[in-house]
């Protein structure tokens, strides 16, 4: 085979086109490698002849083929083409493009040869084949190896081990070549200059791949060599590994191919990118010995600098694309392949391009396989594209990651969604998988997707955005639900209404705040109302509870009027009661602890809750159950919410049941209380029972079930109990009720409460003694008079804090003080008794002060001692109650 048409056999090998040859005379073709590729077989196996050629053809194109064929040669046209199917080795149908040219004629004039061409246009037709492409791994075991291995210790540079191809190398025995130095193997002239690079390499901690050296034999022959050199550590010892290829053969094989460059240059002028041929040799170094001038304009090297390694290739290549490019190239070498990748470098004064490569691997006798390939620059194709797609991620992650609910309606598709972001699949509590190509009624009652879709057709009609401030909807686990929804109409091309861009805001909470916030300032004000008529109330409750109790003083149990006059003081202090808690819902706030009695104030919190409904308490609290150290009117607040929720859970009726023990509990448990002793409440109903989702928000503000409910009963009972140093929780099963559970800490004091009855202290006895009065209340005034007068104290009054201030000043400046004084905590308009306590003490510090007030829940009352006080008489009191006053104010020797 001459040179020319070894070069003409090179460059139909690297052709993506199918060549053929057939000699009309005999009957026999010659296939390309690329045609039989293409078809599946093989010379080595198959004879190309008109029979074959005849059975690759589809029986059905037979005809069609054939007659192209026959016209060209009747009509002696030079050339001709015809589209038709082949059938390859394995059955496969392939459509392919047939070029056929008549190139030589016999002495008669006939023809005698047809060359062609033919291209897989398969992908015109059906749909593209695509190589499959399988990775392997490429092992070879030491002994195995057709390359020296050699061991040596990195250290020393003393050889440890070497393989059968180093004995064979070295024309010398492996016990002769293991414990000499690592420079025996190289010829003496250069052995210094290998041995530093020996010493570099491990100094480096380096791994040296193709690096050319000379290995010289026993025999004195001069071996060209490309070493790959690499560290690694065995049993703890550093090993250097190294790898050498004799590469005689191959450097005899570039030096032919590079004969062949110049017709490639040629061609390379009109391709728009960089024509190539690279070598890949058994260990894996690779070079490229011919490369077209467009490789400084692709990768912005010299044709030098890559012919003997492609290292410099190899380092342009993006680190996130490298090893893909050398799995793909890998492949290729071993199944003989076609190359094909799309990749990115980093050029020193581009900076990043996109590249696309496709190259046709050929081995060579030696192993070696040489690459014919090209490479384009598709940079600007790829940035299209990745700005296209850059821009649909970005939005995609905006609509995905938006608080607000984004949808789109496909206004021809009867407003089907076609876009459903997760926001909206909280908001409507309708997942993605349920909502897309679905419209409103699919999956919302008549009514309300009528609603929506009149919104709808209004944004088409008037072709601008639709403001809705405030629509209602439906969750499937929350009921109702607000939203602000904006709708976009997206005009297309031909200026209609092609979709609805949907936004909405859950306003819900929003609304539920503003609602509440309403509600908090008519509370607020009907607080201080409530606050002011409970005063005025108390006060005038005051007057007849002191009168009575006054009159109860001068009758004998016996007389008729006894037990009358009990029955009014008893309905009198139920309405001080009643007058209490209206202070205690005005007042709120941090709790005032008092020793209070469990059963009391259970069981009227389960009479005042339940009377008159349907619902049945049954209350189990031990006689011996300490009392609470708590807030007493904020703790009924606790039990009425608690016995309310338990109520209207049961709306057919049915029975709460209520248990009480004393338990103590330790430091460290899971509840973060402090340690120490606590009474455990159990309140349970016989209810619906709340779902284990609503039990863990049940505490939370504005969390509701209850159509009209505001949200705050059980966060508030959560705060009043914590803040009493408490625990509150819950335990419910749907269908079966649930339980609440209360600890709240012991007291360690007993419980007080004013008899109500007839007292049976005394009248008189204390004469002498000065009291002087201040209230604001004249009733007030005139009772306690009355009644001291009656007890014998001297009595003076007055209606506020300034004339106590100057009655104390001027009873000082005589020499006459006064032994006590009763002073009002609130005076209207007026200085009330806390201030006009500092200045009387800044007078006298001896003073003997006792503070009143109708606001049993303010602290002065609970820590009167703390503000300069010596009793507290809280109203509305009795004879007795001045009388314990004066008693615990007045020193034991100022007593008779």
């Amino acid at each position: 085979m001459t040179v020319e048409t070894e070069r003409y056999k090179l460059i139909l090998d690297v052709a993506t086109e199918g060549f053929w040859d057939w000699d009309l005379k005999t009957g026999l073709a010659y296939l390309s490698p690329r045609f039989c590729e293409l078809i599946g077989y093989s010379p080595d196996d198959t004879i190309f002849d008109s029979t074959f050629i005849k059975q690759i053809v589809h029986p059905d194109d037979h005809q069609q083929v054939f007659g192209v064929f026959i016209d060209q040669i009747r009509e002696k046209r030079n050339a001709s083409v015809v589209e038709h199917r082949i059938i390859a080795r394995e059955g496969t149908v392939l459509w392919v493009e047939s070029r056929a040219k008549i190139v030589e004629y016999d002495e008669q004039g006939g023809p005698s040869r047809l060359v062609g061409t033919i291209v897989d246009i398969t992908d015109r037709k059906q749909a593209e084949l695509r190589l499959q492409k399988s990775e392997e791994s490429f092992r070879l075991t030491f002994e195995g190896a057709s390359d020296a291995i050699f061991w040596a210790d990195a250290a020393t540079g003393m050889i440890i081990n070497c393989n059968r191809a180093a004995e064979e190398m070295l024309e010398t025995p492996r016990e002769e070549i293991i414990g000499k130095h690592q420079t025996c193997l190289h010829p003496p002239d250069l052995a210094e200059h290998f041995a530093n690079q020996f010493k570099t390499t491990v100094a480096l901690h380096d791994q040296v791949d193709n690096a050319e050296a000379i290995v010289l034999s026993k025999s004195g022959r001069r071996i060209p060599v490309h070493i790959k050199h690499s560290l690694t550590s065995v049993g703890g010892r550093d090993i250097m590994l190294g790898v050498f290829r004799d590469v005689s053969v191959q450097k005899q094989t570039e030096e032919e191919l590079r004969q062949s460059h110049t017709m490639l240059n040629n061609l390379s002028l009109q391709v728009p990118g960089v024509l190539f041929q690279a070598l890949i040799y058994q260990d894996g170094h690779i070079s490229i010995p011919y490369s077209s001038e467009k490789l400084n304009e692709i990768y912005e090297l010299s044709q030098d600098c890559v012919r003997k390694n492609a290292t410099a290739v190899f380092e342009r290549f993006h680190p996130d694309d490298r090893d893909r490019i050398f799995a793909g190239i890998f492949e290729a070498t071993k199944n003989l392949t076609r190359w094909e990748c799309e990749y990115r470098v980093l050029l020193p004064r581009q900076g990043m391009k996109w590249l696309y490569g496709a190259a046709l691997p050929q081995k060579l006798d030696d192993g070696t396989v040489v690459f014919y390939g090209i490479v384009m620059d598709i940079s600007e194709r790829k940035q299209t594209e990745e700005t296209l797609s850059h821009s649909q991620k970005l939005l995609s992650s905006i609509l995905e990651n938006a608080p607000l609910a984004f949808f789109v309606k496909d206004v021809i598709d009867q407003f089907r969604v076609i876009l459903w972001n997760r926001s909206a699949e909280k908001i409507f509590g309708i997942p993605a998988s349920e909502m897309l190509g679905k419209n409103a009624h699919d999956l919302w009652p008549k009514e309300q997707a009528d609603s929506f879709l009149a919104d709808d057709l209004a944004t088409v009609a008037s072709r601008v955005l639709s403001d809705i401030p405030e629509e209602v909807s439906r969750h499937p686990e929350k009921g109702t639900i607000y939203l602000h929804t904006r709708k976009i109409p997206l005009i297309d091309s031909r200026g209609d209404v092609s979709h609805i861009v949907v936004i909405s805001e859950d306003i819900t909470e929003r609304r539920m705040m503003q609602a509440e916030l309403v509600k908090s300032h008519k509370l607020e004000s009907l607080g201080v109302l409530a606050g002011g008529i409970a005063h005025d109330f108390n006060n005038i409750l005051t007057g007849i509870i002191g009168y009575i109790s006054f009159a109860q003083k001068f009758l004998d149990a016996s007389h008729r009027s006894a037990a009358i006059l009990l029955e009014a003081k008893n309905a009198a202090y139920r309405a001080a009661e009643l007058a209490r808690q209206l202070l205690t819902f005005a007042k709120g706030g941090a709790p005032i602890k008092t020793a209070v009695s469990v059963q009391h104030i259970m069981k009227e919190s389960a009479s005042f809750v339940l009377r008159g409904s349907n619902v049945l308490s049954v209350i189990e609290l031990p006689d011996d159950l300490p009392a609470l150290d708590v807030d007493e009117g904020q703790i009924i607040q606790v039990l009425h919410n608690i016995i309310i929720n338990a109520s209207q859970a049961m709306p057919g009726g049915g029975t709460i049941n209520i248990t009480g023990e004393m338990v103590t509990v330790d430091a460290g448990n899971i509840m973060s209380l402090s340690a120490g002793r606590y009474v455990r409440l159990t309140i349970s109903d016989t209810g619906c029972g709340i779902s284990e989702e609503n039990q863990k928000r049940i505490f939370d503000p504005y969390f509701t079930t209850k159509t009209g409910g505001s949200g705050l009963g059980l966060a508030t009972a959560h705060s009043i109990v914590s803040k009493h140093g408490g625990y509150i929780g819950v335990h419910s099963v749907v269908g079966t009720g649930t339980s609440f559970e209360l600890l709240l800490p012991v007291s360690e004091n007993k419980v007080v409460r004013e008899d109500a009855g007839m007292s049976s202290e005394a009248v008189g006895g204390q004469s002498g003694f000065s009291v002087l009065v201040m209230d604001d209340e004249q009733l007030i005034r005139d009772m306690s008079c009355h009644m001291m007068n009656e007890m014998g104290y001297n009595v003076q009054m007055c209606a506020n804090g300034e004339e106590a201030i100057a009655l104390y000043k001027t009873a000082m400046d005589i020499g006459s003080p006064y032994s006590a004084v009763i002073m009002d905590l609130t005076i209207p308009g007026g200085m009330g008794g806390r201030e006009a306590a500092k200045h009387i003490l800044a007078i006298d510090p001896n003073a003997r002060l006792i503070v009143s007030s109708g606001y049993s829940t303010d602290p002065v009352l609970a820590e009167f001692a703390t503000f300069g006080f010596c009793a507290s008489l809280p109203k509305p009191y009795t004879l007795d109650g001045i009388t314990k006053a004066l008693g615990a104010a007045l020193p034991a020797t100022q007593q008779r």
